[in-house]
């Protein structure tokens, strides 16, 4: 499942995965424009990720770099990715 994210962490989407009692969260940005910015085209970019058991809340920090990431990403050109 995956959704767009609001608030500070507007411009990112949150993609979840179950397995067992753990939950993976990946963090990733859906660039239309990433061709204008050195991309070969439009670009689903991984930005962070982050784990936790069921039943307890992500840690802050996690969130705090998926927004350092997004907000690195979105100010460099060429966009700083590894292929």
């Amino acid at each position: 499942m995956w959704h767009s994210m609001s608030g500070d962490m507007r411009a990112l989407y949150e993609i979840r995965v179950r397995h067992r009692n753990t939950l993976h969260r990946l963090f990733c940005i859906l660039d239309a424009n990433a061709a204008k910015y050195g991309l070969g085209g439009p670009a689903l970019v991984l930005v962070s990720g982050g784990t936790k058991p069921m039943g307890q809340d992500m840690p802050n920090d996690v969130y705090a770099d998926a927004i350092e990431y997004r907000d690195r990403y979105r100010a460099k050109t060429p966009r700083p990715v590894v292929r």
